[in-house]
């Protein structure tokens, strides 16, 4: 299937853009939403990065005590709420009641951690596209919640589901395997290349570190037919030397920037 993957990919389905010399123009991927203007995984930072044309959105979940699938990164409450404590030791009442906004100044309070049932249903109200990862090792139970909300909302041709966790993309696998999954690592690893087919990859996304460290290697994914989104570059210099790499996507905090780099630089051919 390597040989083919490529061509029936989302990314190569759905038009990432080449100019004459085979230079890929890569999707801009909002991480955290856009998390350079506004607190990173709440709803006004999903809204922003929709606002400004990103073609994804990443955002991170994690469980509640109730269960519920939420958007934070961290597996505390304690750097972006003004609460303290494991994300999933509150129940869902509890957690809603959590700013999430005010720590990045009184413009932002009364933003609350979100639900992933609340960003799916305002992407199928308003549009979007969606990059969820699953922090950490997740229970076959808490995969299905993910998956059954995403299928129930509609939007499984409009999700991407990526992890560190080998395990839990293979329960993921299981459970849904409409949905697309990416592998993160922080530093590419060659014997990740036998998780391309195990876990039926879309794409295998490296840090931007790796991939100028462990360029070898992201070229064995490439060439296989992997996709590539790499994370999370946020200078004009880090974009431009992507550019030549043959990555098919950029997750950075400023994708309002990264929209206007690639506009100029394109649009100029």
């Amino acid at each position: 299937m390597t040989g083919e993957r490529i061509r029936h990919a989302r990314f190569m389905r759905e038009g990432v853009d080449e100019v004459p010399g085979g230079e890929r123009r890569p999707w801009v991927i909002a991480h955290r939403g856009y998390s350079e203007a506004v607190p990173e995984n709440t709803m006004a930072a999903v809204d922003a990065a929709r606002l400004v044309g990103s073609d994804w959105i990443e955002v991170d979940l994690h469980v509640t005590a109730d269960g519920t699938p939420v958007v934070m990164h961290d597996p505390t409450v304690d750097r972006t709420t003004n609460g303290g404590g494991q994300v999933g030791r509150f129940d869902d009442d509890a957690l809603s009641r959590l700013d999430a906004g005010l720590w990045a100044g009184f413009g932002f309070a009364g933003q609350r951690v979100p639900r992933l049932e609340t960003v799916l249903r305002e992407t199928g109200d308003f549009g979007g596209r969606l990059l969820l990862e699953l922090k950490g090792d997740w229970s076959a139970g808490a995969v299905a919640a993910v998956a059954g909300l995403v299928v129930e909302h509609g939007l499984a041709d409009r999700v991407m589901v990526q992890s560190f966790s080998v395990p839990t993309l293979g329960l993921l696998q299981s459970i849904a395997p409409m949905l697309e999954r990416c592998l993160l690592r922080t530093m590419p690893r060659e014997e990740d290349l036998q998780h391309l087919d195990g876990l039926e990859l879309m794409a295998y996304n490296p840090s931007h570190r790796g991939l100028l460290m462990r360029r070898g290697v992201v070229d064995s994914f490439l060439g296989a037919g992997a996709g590539v989104f790499v994370w999370t570059p946020d200078e004009p210099a880090e974009w431009e030397m992507l550019l030549g790499t043959g990555v098919h996507g950029i997750i950075t905090n400023r994708p309002g920037r990264l929209l206007g780099y690639l506009d100029a630089r394109f649009e100029a051919v």
